[in-house]
């Protein structure tokens, strides 16, 4: 049974800086792979630390130009710390220590749509109470039933529960 190839372990990084901090190069080896066309750095500066890494694997002549060259010890270093950290990352995810982009994304969408369902609930429940009472007492009704909106929406940002919209009070 074959390994799943993982793709991006690296992600992308914002510059040339943080590029060399992510794989753990110089910025003299980032820059010279740059300037012998490795087209991992994109023209914005954004660089794509995997693509990185295994151009300057084809090209070890890179990192000898910025004096970066490494003996065969330090590759087997580095390969074995790669490897751990591979292993640390899919245990994290093992463990559900991350959260995927797109749980983030539906997430949030569930808690504007849980808002948007407790606070469009309103008008129409509170609109008999409030019609003919004093500014006082309108606003006594509005504000306890706002700080029930707001504890409904603390209590269940998702709007996962099966509670309905809040009625007027």
């Amino acid at each position: 049974m074959s390994k799943p190839k993982l793709k991006n372990t690296l992600g992308t990084a914002p510059s040339l800086r943080s590029a060399a901090s992510i794989c753990g190069i110089s910025l003299r080896a980032v820059q010279a792979a740059k300037n012998a066309g490795c087209k991992a750095v994109g023209p914005s500066g954004r660089v794509n630390c995997d693509q990185l890494v295994t151009w300057l694997g084809d090209h070890p002549e890179a990192l000898a130009i910025a004096g970066q060259a490494l003996s065969r010890d330090e590759e087997i270093i580095l390969k074995i710390r790669a490897e751990r950290r591979l292993k640390e990352h899919l245990l994290g995810v093992k463990k559900e220590e991350f959260v995927s982009g797109r749980q983030v994304e539906q997430d949030v969408f569930d808690m504007i749509q849980a808002a948007k369902a407790v606070l469009l609930s309103g008008p129409a429940s509170l609109a008999p109470q409030v019609v003919g009472s004093s500014i006082p007492e309108a606003e006594l009704i509005l504000r306890k039933w706002l700080h029930q909106a707001l504890t409904q929406l603390h209590q269940d940002p998702l709007g996962r529960r099966t509670e309905k919209p809040l009625a007027g009070t």
